[in-house]
């Protein structure tokens, strides 16, 4: 007789005839490369991913933003990395999260004992008398050393004691007519980069509009520096700031998320997605196939039923209904109905399909050999002798003086 076979549905995670050998879920590779330890549950059927710094999700395929803090200051442009993140300065800005304000009046541009007044990348020298120009460097001592001497529009002369005199236009005032008014009201600040010109002491601010930069914002601040937007994802470079146009399957301000296209399961409850960029891969459980798992196997295609037993296909498994007079996982077996000795009398049973024969000793009939033929019911006693009937034979009790089986 066959040995009978494991017919129970396969758990995930495990396999063998009687389900009781595990499958180590690790080695399918489940875990991202950024993985130091992978651990299977205790009931076998799921893992744990333990992630690299930087890194997280189930699978620890998600790197982490460390821009999301905001850690860049003073308009700095934060580029997330790997466990790290680098800060892009403004101009006159610097530090690991530009918060320092660069001190353009260290390097001493500022000559002949002239105040240095530090700006926003820029500088300021205030001159003493007798000089001008941007770093003072330039000596008043006559009109025609310098025609610029007198600025904003001034007019140069010589004063009856021949020294140099400078006519300011209105609104301007000082030795050089460097002094206004209004610092504003020449314009100085470029009007496309320029939200205004904030007045301050005998000076002015310009105050830029965002992706300008400079003293005066002429100065167009190019934002798609290489590497801002990840993964291959192309940075375009918009008025006030840029736009990353990620490739298929990423998404965030800098293509630096990769969508999750199993958060939708479309593997199915029961087998394993694992995600991918701009794709997925599903690791089907026991008894499905197909690129989403969605076909089940439909085990009763081999026709493991043997002896006109109808087989049932199960979830990852079958099972046979075998016709009368057969049992077994396959219908293999022949039910012996002899076992049971339904024939009386010594009678030698045959078996047969859903059913037995017996075949019976002299002097007994029946399906089962249970009558006993009477064998003085055709009066084979003569001369008066009483028959007996006994099993399989009679005997005659005869009457003096006769004798013999019959007379």
């Amino acid at each position: 007789m066959s040995q009978p076979e494991c017919s129970i549905m396969l758990l995930p995670g495990f396999k063998g005839k009687d389900c009781s050998l595990d499958i180590d879920l690790c080695s399918f590779g489940l875990c991202s490369e950024h993985t130091l330890i992978c651990t299977e549950s205790k009931d076998g059927q799921n893992i744990s991913c333990t992630c690299e710094k930087g890194f997280g999700g189930s699978f620890c395929e998600v790197n982490l933003n460390e821009c999301e803090s905001r850690p860049c200051q003073n308009g700095g442009i934060c580029l997330d990395g790997l466990d790290q993140y680098q800060c892009l300065c403004s101009e006159g800005f610097g530090g690991f999260n530009c918060e320092i304000n660069h001190d353009e009046c260290v390097h001493g541009y500022c000559a002949n004992n002239s105040m240095c007044i530090d700006l926003v990348a820029d500088y300021e020298c205030i001159c003493p008398s007798g000089f001008g120009g941007k770093n003072c460097s330039i000596s008043l001592s006559g009109c025609t050393t310098d025609p610029h001497l007198c600025r904003n529009g001034g007019t140069c002369l010589h004063n009856y004691t021949e020294e140099v005199q400078c006519i300011c236009p209105l609104g301007y005032s000082g030795r050089d007519c460097s002094s206004s008014v209004s610092q504003c009201v020449s314009n100085p600040c470029d009007p496309e980069g320029t939200i205004l010109c904030e007045e301050l002491e005998s000076t002015y601010k310009c105050v830029c509009h965002h992706g300008y930069t400079g003293t005066h914002c002429k100065t167009p601040i190019n934002h798609c520096v290489d590497g801002l937007c990840q993964h291959g994802s192309a940075c375009v470079d918009i008025s006030g700031g840029f736009k990353c146009d990620c490739l298929p399957g990423l998404t965030g301000q800098f293509c630096e998320i990769n969508i999750d296209e199993c958060e939708q399961d479309p593997c199915g409850l029961l087998s394993i997605c694992k995600d991918s960029l701009n794709g997925y891969n599903c690791f089907c459980a026991p008894g499905f196939i197909g690129n989403n798992c969605e076909i089940e196997v439909n085990e009763c295609l081999s026709q493991p039923c043997e002896n006109g037993g109808s087989c049932i296909d199960e979830l990852n498994s079958f099972s046979c209904h075998c016709p009368a007079g057969i049992t077994g996982n396959f219908c293999k077996v022949n039910i012996d109905e002899c076992i049971s000795s339904p024939c009386l009398h010594n009678a030698t049973c045959v078996d047969l399909v859903n059913g037995y024969e017996c075949i019976c000793k002299s002097g007994f009939t029946g399906t089962e050999c249970e009558l006993d033929i009477d064998e003085c019911a055709s009066s084979p006693c003569k001369n008066g002798a009483t028959c007996i009937d006994l099993p399989g034979n009679y005997f005659c009790q005869c009457v003096a003086p006769f004798k013999g089986n019959e007379d």
